[in-house]
Protein backbone atom coordinates (compact mmCIF):
# COMPACT_ATOMS: atom_id res chain seq x y z
CA UNK A 1 0.00 0.00 0.00
CA UNK A 2 1.28 3.11 -1.06
CA UNK A 3 1.37 6.35 1.57
CA UNK A 4 -1.01 8.50 -0.11
CA UNK A 5 -3.30 5.19 0.35
CA UNK A 6 -2.77 5.12 3.44
CA UNK A 7 -3.47 8.40 4.43
CA UNK A 8 -6.42 8.56 2.09
CA UNK A 9 -7.82 5.01 4.25
CA UNK A 10 -6.92 6.74 7.61
CA UNK A 11 -8.23 10.21 6.70
CA UNK A 12 -11.59 8.83 5.56
CA UNK A 13 -11.93 6.07 8.12
CA UNK A 14 -11.23 8.75 10.94
CA UNK A 15 -11.99 12.35 9.28
CA UNK A 16 -15.39 11.39 7.74
CA UNK A 17 -17.06 10.29 10.72
CA UNK A 18 -15.46 13.33 12.73
CA UNK A 19 -16.57 15.28 10.52
CA UNK A 20 -20.31 13.69 10.77
CA UNK A 21 -20.26 13.58 14.40
CA UNK A 22 -19.29 17.34 14.83
CA UNK A 23 -22.15 18.09 12.11
CA UNK A 24 -24.82 16.22 13.57
CA UNK A 25 -23.97 17.73 17.05
CA UNK A 26 -23.46 21.21 15.41
CA UNK A 27 -27.23 20.87 13.89
CA UNK A 28 -28.71 19.26 16.70
CA UNK A 29 -27.02 22.28 18.87
CA UNK A 30 -28.43 25.22 16.67
CA UNK A 31 -32.02 23.15 16.59
CA UNK A 32 -31.68 23.21 20.66
CA UNK A 33 -30.70 26.99 20.86
CA UNK A 34 -33.63 28.19 18.81
CA UNK A 35 -36.32 26.17 20.26
CA UNK A 36 -37.03 23.98 17.19
CA UNK A 37 -36.15 20.67 18.15
CA UNK A 38 -39.08 20.76 20.76
CA UNK A 39 -41.42 21.94 18.05
CA UNK A 40 -39.44 19.31 15.54
CA UNK A 41 -39.96 16.41 18.65
CA UNK A 42 -43.72 17.44 19.01
CA UNK A 43 -43.93 17.30 15.02
CA UNK A 44 -43.21 13.43 15.05
CA UNK A 45 -45.28 12.84 17.77
CA UNK A 46 -48.05 14.33 16.87
CA UNK A 47 -48.05 14.87 13.11
CA UNK A 48 -48.75 11.30 10.84
CA UNK A 49 -46.91 12.80 7.98
CA UNK A 50 -43.99 14.30 9.96
CA UNK A 51 -43.38 10.50 11.54
CA UNK A 52 -43.59 8.36 8.45
CA UNK A 53 -40.70 10.76 7.06
CA UNK A 54 -38.92 10.57 10.28
CA UNK A 55 -39.22 6.41 10.52
CA UNK A 56 -38.39 6.55 7.10
CA UNK A 57 -34.91 8.09 7.46
CA UNK A 58 -33.98 6.17 10.65
CA UNK A 59 -35.08 2.62 9.01
CA UNK A 60 -32.82 3.70 5.78
CA UNK A 61 -30.05 4.85 7.98
CA UNK A 62 -30.08 1.98 10.02
CA UNK A 63 -30.44 -0.20 7.37
CA UNK A 64 -26.90 1.44 5.82
CA UNK A 65 -25.09 0.34 8.92
CA UNK A 66 -26.35 -3.11 9.19
CA UNK A 67 -24.96 -3.63 5.58
CA UNK A 68 -21.89 -2.46 6.73
CA UNK A 69 -21.46 -4.61 9.31
CA UNK A 70 -22.93 -7.44 7.49
CA UNK A 71 -20.13 -6.75 4.40
CA UNK A 72 -17.41 -6.77 7.10
CA UNK A 73 -18.28 -9.74 8.50
CA UNK A 74 -18.83 -11.11 5.13
CA UNK A 75 -15.71 -10.52 4.33
CA UNK A 76 -13.81 -12.22 7.75
CA UNK A 77 -15.87 -15.00 6.56
CA UNK A 78 -14.29 -15.18 3.37
CA UNK A 79 -17.49 -14.66 1.59
CA UNK A 80 -16.29 -11.27 0.11
CA UNK A 81 -13.20 -10.57 -1.77
CA UNK A 82 -11.62 -7.52 -1.12
CA UNK A 83 -12.56 -5.86 -4.13
CA UNK A 84 -16.03 -5.93 -3.43
CA UNK A 85 -15.56 -4.49 0.34
CA UNK A 86 -13.48 -2.03 -1.17
CA UNK A 87 -16.57 -0.87 -2.95
CA UNK A 88 -18.91 -1.77 -0.94
CA UNK A 89 -17.80 -0.69 2.61
CA UNK A 90 -17.45 2.79 1.79
CA UNK A 91 -20.93 3.08 -0.14
CA UNK A 92 -22.57 1.65 3.57
CA UNK A 93 -20.61 3.98 5.40
CA UNK A 94 -21.36 7.51 3.57
CA UNK A 95 -24.90 6.22 2.79
CA UNK A 96 -25.36 5.65 6.73
CA UNK A 97 -23.46 8.93 7.27
CA UNK A 98 -25.46 11.25 4.67
CA UNK A 99 -29.11 9.51 6.02
CA UNK A 100 -28.13 10.73 9.52
CA UNK A 101 -27.34 14.19 8.14
CA UNK A 102 -30.87 13.69 6.80
CA UNK A 103 -32.54 12.71 9.71
CA UNK A 104 -31.72 15.59 12.15
CA UNK A 105 -32.59 18.40 8.91
CA UNK A 106 -35.37 16.67 7.59
CA UNK A 107 -37.07 14.82 10.69
CA UNK A 108 -36.11 16.97 13.10
CA UNK A 109 -36.66 20.28 11.45
CA UNK A 110 -40.36 21.61 12.28
CA UNK A 111 -42.06 23.57 9.54
CA UNK A 112 -44.93 26.13 9.22
CA UNK A 113 -48.08 24.36 10.39
CA UNK A 114 -50.97 24.70 8.93
CA UNK A 115 -54.60 25.46 11.34
CA UNK A 116 -55.87 21.98 10.35
CA UNK A 117 -52.21 20.80 11.95
CA UNK A 118 -52.22 22.49 14.46
CA UNK A 119 -55.55 21.81 15.43
CA UNK A 120 -54.60 18.04 15.13
CA UNK A 121 -51.43 18.42 16.95
CA UNK A 122 -53.98 20.42 19.97
CA UNK A 123 -56.32 17.44 20.14
CA UNK A 124 -54.12 14.24 19.77
CA UNK A 125 -51.83 16.50 22.88
CA UNK A 126 -54.83 16.49 24.82
CA UNK A 127 -56.01 12.96 24.06
CA UNK A 128 -52.38 11.76 24.78
CA UNK A 129 -52.16 13.96 28.24
CA UNK A 130 -55.56 12.04 28.99
CA UNK A 131 -54.30 8.43 28.09
CA UNK A 132 -51.49 9.11 30.88
CA UNK A 133 -54.05 9.31 33.94
CA UNK A 134 -56.28 6.57 32.70
CA UNK A 135 -56.38 4.47 35.55
CA UNK A 136 -55.31 0.42 34.98
CA UNK A 137 -58.10 -2.53 34.94
CA UNK A 138 -57.82 -4.33 38.14
CA UNK A 139 -56.23 -7.57 37.41
CA UNK A 140 -59.00 -10.81 37.79
CA UNK A 141 -58.41 -12.37 41.40
CA UNK A 142 -59.62 -16.18 41.48
CA UNK A 143 -59.42 -18.77 44.35
CA UNK A 144 -56.26 -20.79 45.11
CA UNK A 145 -57.79 -24.74 45.58
CA UNK A 146 -55.53 -25.42 48.46
CA UNK A 147 -55.70 -22.96 50.74
CA UNK A 148 -57.79 -19.98 49.94
CA UNK A 149 -55.10 -17.29 49.02
CA UNK A 150 -55.82 -15.37 45.98
CA UNK A 151 -53.73 -15.52 42.52
CA UNK A 152 -53.14 -12.23 40.93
Amino acid sequence: MSPLEYWAILGTTIGFPLILIGAVALLVLRLWRTGYLVRGLVNIVFLPEKRHWFLALLVLQSGFFLVGGMVEALYYLGVLSNLAVDVLAPITFVGGGVWLLLLVLVGLRPGELTAEQRARVAMESKEMFGMAFIPLEPTLQTEDPSGGRSIP
